[in-house]
């Protein structure tokens, strides 16, 4: 009897295996995705979709589309209180254009705001102030955020709005500007 009841055991914790496999199946595929801090990864995007649709459709767009659960309340918000979002965004460009402004002896804004300077920048390769294998490959790596999260992913008028976010490097800045 006692190996019959492990053996009920043994297929019950198989049974939930399944099921807790067919739950994380759908949880991947089917599930609504409601996390905490999708806001901020959607910001920029919100903040330019919002211009043209309201925050009901994006909500519902979100939802139909894609499974992700932002009520029209919580995109409203996050518009209200865009500072903190922008500043949020603006942490995971600043890093690579430091790295980027280092490299070429120039102020983050002035690249940043003007893509035909980057642009010259990155391809010209001259006068590059890297340190190794190693910072070539942040380099390479810093000009590929900033090409595809910052040029690609927004327009020239929510750079503007996120601009405000761009530390003032004044007496910080390298003198070959």
């Amino acid at each position: 009897m006692r190996k019959m009841g492990l053996l009920c055991f043994m297929n019950t914790n198989a049974e939930l295996s399944e099921v807790g496999c067919n739950l994380k199946r759908y949880a991947e595929t089917e599930a609504e995705f409601s996390a905490r801090g999708v806001i901020n990864e959607l910001f920029p995007y919100i903040f330019m979709a919002a211009k043209r649709m309201s925050t009901r459709a994006i909500s519902r767009w979100l939802k139909d589309t894609h499974k992700i659960k932002l009520s029209p309340v919580t995109i409203a918000k996050a518009l209200r209180e865009a500072d903190e979002h922008w500043e949020t965004f603006f942490e995971k460009i600043e890093p690579s254009a430091r790295i980027f402004g280092d490299a070429h002896s120039v102020y983050m804004r002035d690249f940043l705001m003007k893509y035909e300077l980057f642009s010259g920048l990155k391809s010209s390769g001259m006068n590059l102030t890297l340190s190794g294998e190693e910072g070539h490959h942040e380099y390479q790596r810093a000009v590929e955020i900033i090409e595809k999260d910052w040029f690609q992913a927004l327009d020239e008028s929510t750079r503007e709005e996120c601009a405000r976010y761009i530390p003032d490097e004044g007496k910080n800045a390298k003198s070959g500007k």
